[in-house]
């Protein structure tokens, strides 16, 4: 914004030069109009004197006038500063508004980004809360799907336990059906022989006689060798008290750690015979074919 320049200093000394030609010519006019005379030149001396003293006057307004117009102007020019501080300063508070106005902009930005964020957190809260409930659903299913499967697998145990007991006592009385009365053991082949009277009899032991009944033995019995072919045997050996099938059961015999064997020792210093599980103790504790007890025994 341009300043416009100050008259009214020169408005004022305009005033002045008027006013000081308008007391000279009013002082020709005066002695125009008197009559000259002897003290024509007092006269005058007396008009120019006060016309010097007026115009001294009119001098010291004009420096005062100048003054004042010096001090108007340096008012005016701090005034100009003051405006273009003003003005800078305006300016500052306009950019400040500006980059609050910015600053406004990003911080709704940011909260719009957050409301758009918390409303993606709160689906997926609400999305994790319906799986968790739908877990907890086939928890639950689950859960009592397992105690369903508890309860048939003790059912299941107990019709089991049932059965096993039935098939031991059924296996029972068939072995002590098909049982060799004479060697009191169970035939592992056949033929059975049997009397009229239905006694059965092993064929190593078989006579001509029943040695139950003494009548004649003039059959052979081909439900017992079923029954023989299809029930468990129980292990011959002493001390032991696995039950197999026939077709392992001759393979057990060969393997069984109860089977009867002889001191590895020397006969001539032992040469008993004893199951395989208790050699091991023999030969430290009881076997005089070895050298447990003879530290000078040489290998």
């Amino acid at each position: 914004m341009e300043t416009k320049p100050d008259n009214s200093n020169n408005n004022d000394v305009k005033t002045t030069k008027r006013k000081r030609r308008k007391i000279e010519q009013q002082v020709l006019d005066d002695v125009d109009e008197e009559d000259l005379g002897e003290n024509e030149t007092e006269l005058v001396s007396n008009k120019i004197n006060e016309l010097q003293k007026q115009n001294s006057m009119i001098e010291e307004e004009k420096d005062a006038l100048k003054k004042e117009r010096d001090a108007i102007k340096k008012d005016r020019d701090g005034i100009k500063k003051a405006r273009d501080a003003s003005e800078k300063e305006k300016d500052a508070i306009k950019k400040d508004r500006d980059d609050i106005k910015k600053d406004r902009d990003d911080i709704k930005k940011e909260r719009d980004a957050s409301e758009k964020e918390k409303e993606a957190i709160k689906k997926d809260r609400d999305a994790i809360k319906k799986d968790r409930d739908g877990m907890k659903k086939k928890r639950d299913a689950s859960v009592k799907e397992i105690d369903a499967i508890k309860e048939n697998v003790d059912t299941l145990n107990d019709d089991r336990a049932a059965l096993e007991q039935k098939y031991n006592a059924l296996t029972s009385k068939l072995r002590d059906r098909v049982e060799c009365p004479v060697c009191l053991q169970i035939p592992t082949s056949g033929p059975v022989h049997i009397c009229p009277n239905g006694h059965l009899v092993c064929s190593t032991c078989r006579r001509v006689n029943c040695g139950i009944c003494s009548t004649r033995i003039s059959g052979k019995s081909l439900l017992a060798v079923t029954v023989i072919e299809n029930i468990e045997h129980k292990c011959q050996h002493e001390g032991c008290e696995e039950l197999l099938p026939l077709d392992k059961y001759k393979q057990h015999l060969k393997l069984c750690p109860h089977r009867v064997v002889r001191c590895p020792a020397p006969q001539a210093f032992c040469g008993k015979d004893m199951a395989l599980s208790r050699v091991y103790d023999h030969i430290l504790r009881e076997c005089e074919g070895s050298c447990n007890s003879d530290e000078s025994c040489e290998v």
